[in-house]
């Protein structure tokens, strides 16, 4: 608890005397290492993150996982893929037929 108080106390002292060139470089020093300390336990915080979500996806964990294709949606719709491809293929020939057979638009600069 001494401890604490050590240091409350250090830290009140030189945040008083912050327009001392000595002060302001020790406050400088505690900024930086809180700095480091924070983004190192982000860091820590988003790889542990990162290692648990794709632990959890290589098992098949659970309904939420997209490797266990359950409660997104149902299965594919026949005739609503016919009819997607069917307006493919169409697209497809209007576009071979404006290729072979451009359409004539005057030149607006003259």
């Amino acid at each position: 608890m001494r401890f604490l108080t050590i240091i409350s106390s250090t830290l009140r002292d030189t945040w008083e005397a912050r327009h001392e060139p000595e002060r302001s470089a020790a406050l400088a020093e505690a900024f930086w290492r809180v700095v480091i300390v924070g983004a190192v336990l982000l860091t820590i915080g988003v790889a542990f993150y990162g290692g648990m979500r794709f632990l959890s996806v290589l098992s098949g964990g659970g309904p939420s996982s997209p490797l266990s294709g359950g409660g997104a949606g149902a299965a594919l719709n026949r005739a609503e893929l016919r009819a997607t491809l069917d307006d493919f293929m169409l697209r497809k020939t209007q576009y071979e037929s404006l290729k072979g057979n451009p359409p004539r638009i005057a030149d607006p600069s003259k």
